[in-house]
């Protein structure tokens, strides 16, 4: 898919949101720097099951790293899920990606298991990671200043 198609998808599932309330798998959030405007990454949902189960991921450019932008970009995502009604929100991560496991941590999110060799990437075969919040449970564990 080319750039443009891909701007073209995300426009339509925007669209879709505003219709619905509901956003579905494809809405996309830029992550800036709140001091300097620069986009420093992207966070997105994945897919939102009729059972209003949510997944949703991030990446952040290399050089934003270990600055807290997925931290923070994860909780402010995970909050207004929240409030759109999710019950469930949850993220696979590969389990060698160390930063990104401690991401779903800080962000207040708990561990349910390891699939092994679950998925690819970079062409290997990896185990992959489930992360899982619950609405009560994670406005119970996220600092108010932050949730």
């Amino acid at each position: 898919m080319d750039a443009e198609a891909v701007i073209d998808q995300f426009a339509s599932n925007w669209r879709a949101f505003a219709t619905t309330e509901t956003p579905s798998g494809g809405v996309a959030f830029a992550i800036m720097d709140d001091r300097s405007g620069d986009l420093v990454g992207c966070c997105g949902i994945d897919d939102w099951s009729r059972a209003d189960v949510v997944q949703f991921g991030y990446w952040i450019t290399a050089s934003a790293r270990g600055r807290g932008y997925a931290t923070r970009a994860a909780m402010l995502l995970t909050g207004w899920l929240f409030k759109l009604g999710a019950a469930r929100v949850f993220l696979t991560i590969v389990a060698e990606n160390e930063a990104s496991v401690a991401v779903a941590r800080r962000a207040g999110f708990v561990h349910e298991g390891t699939m092994r060799s679950h998925g690819v990437w970079e062409g290997q075969r990896c185990d992959v990671m489930w992360f899982a919040a619950l609405p009560l449970e994670w406005t119970m564990s996220v600092p108010a200043e932050q949730g």
